[in-house]
């Protein structure tokens, strides 16, 4: 995560040749861009504290062909797992075989992990890391970052529960 030119944050997933596979840039309207291999598409959240405006759930897989909600609460039937998605910081690492092997089981093949390095601001030397786990499923790459909330309080508000994203 980094910070842009003119106040976004910007998220990223790197494949093993450091080569963009996902990007998500927050700015500071309440706009969010999710890019993909040439895809793109862009979304206001409503914050819950507006006014009139009842809250609304937000959505973080980008397809239908896979049900994330069904796969994250299935995840969270394991108490290993589940305790690890309640206290997300620090556990992506420990949180990587027991998803890989999750997503083996459902049919994923060519699963493999992903480092993610994160600037607080664009000024910063020291890189926070953070690993997420990638697989494939009829063709198409699937990310499951069931940890990615921990970064809520560190500027990212909108990183507010488990990713499994479309790649």
């Amino acid at each position: 995560m980094h910070s842009g030119l003119h106040g976004e944050n910007y998220f990223c997933i790197l494949d093993e040749d450091s080569q963009e596979i996902l990007s998500v840039t927050l700015d500071d309207v309440g706009n969010y861009t999710v890019n993909c291999q040439g895809y793109s598409e862009t979304h206001h959240l409503t914050m819950a504290t507006e006014p009139g405006v009842e809250r609304t759930d937000i959505t973080y897989n980008l397809t239908s062909d896979i049900d994330a909600a069904a796969y994250l609460e299935e995840l969270k039937q394991n108490p290993i797992i589940n305790n690890k998605i309640m206290n997300p910081v620090g556990q992506c690492e420990s949180l990587m075989t027991p998803v890989s092997n999750f997503m083996n089981e459902k049919g994923f093949d060519n699963i493999r992990y992903r480092g993610i390095f994160i600037w607080d601001k664009p000024t910063e030397e020291i890189t926070t890391n953070h690993f997420a786990v990638v697989g494939n499923k009829e063709g198409k790459d699937y990310v499951f970052d069931v940890s990615a909330h921990q970064f809520e309080n560190r500027g990212m508000s909108n990183l507010n529960g488990p990713l499994i994203l479309s790649a």
